[in-house]
């Protein structure tokens, strides 16, 4: 079943954001698993907001753990992966 996930990083900038793409080599690509991905400020200005469509929340955790959670502690960014509960999470069958 697909998943949508709405994470909000509060202390993450644009500029940490591209960097952050950058490092795991997600620039125009989008990684195994994941068929939509948004971004952009939150409404408050204090971070950065991802949304993202998932296969399945298997891909989400395989990508959340192996790839995203390394590539921020390794750059020192607050890392959303380390929340237990992300902002917002919707489960639907095409």
């Amino acid at each position: 079943m697909s998943i949508v996930v709405t994470i909000d990083t509060h202390g993450l900038t644009a500029e940490n954001y591209e960097q952050a793409q950058a490092e795991m080599g997600l620039v125009d690509t989008l990684p195994a698993g994941c068929s939509a991905h948004i971004a952009g400020p939150t409404p408050d200005g204090a971070g950065w907001r991802v949304t993202s469509v998932w296969e399945d929340e298997a891909a989400l955790m395989a990508f959340a753990g192996g790839i995203l959670r390394p590539t921020f502690e390794r750059l020192g960014f607050p890392s959303p992966a380390g929340r237990p509960i992300p902002t917002s999470v919707y489960r639907f069958q095409l």
